[in-house]
């Protein structure tokens, strides 16, 4: 699973979560939202991680990188 955050200026704030398969990674869920309003992003973060999570094996190593924006104790 890799997920990401992506802006276009101020104009459009998206996350996107994808399934990521032999050097592939397929688009399976996402938001998007207005860039200029004043949104927290760890319920955004959640929701999509929880839609992603039946996409995962049931067994394995999950590795979780980081940017600093994303080191927040809750996520």
């Amino acid at each position: 699973m890799a997920t990401a955050a992506t802006a276009l200026g101020a104009r459009v704030v998206g996350l996107t979560g994808r399934v990521v398969s032999r050097g592939c990674a397929l688009p399976v869920a996402g938001t998007v939202w207005a860039g200029n309003t004043t949104q927290a992003w760890r319920g955004q973060w959640r929701r999509l991680w929880r839609q992603l999570r039946p996409a995962l094996p049931g067994a394995g190593t999950v590795l979780g990188l980081a940017a600093r924006g994303l080191a927040a104790r809750g996520l």
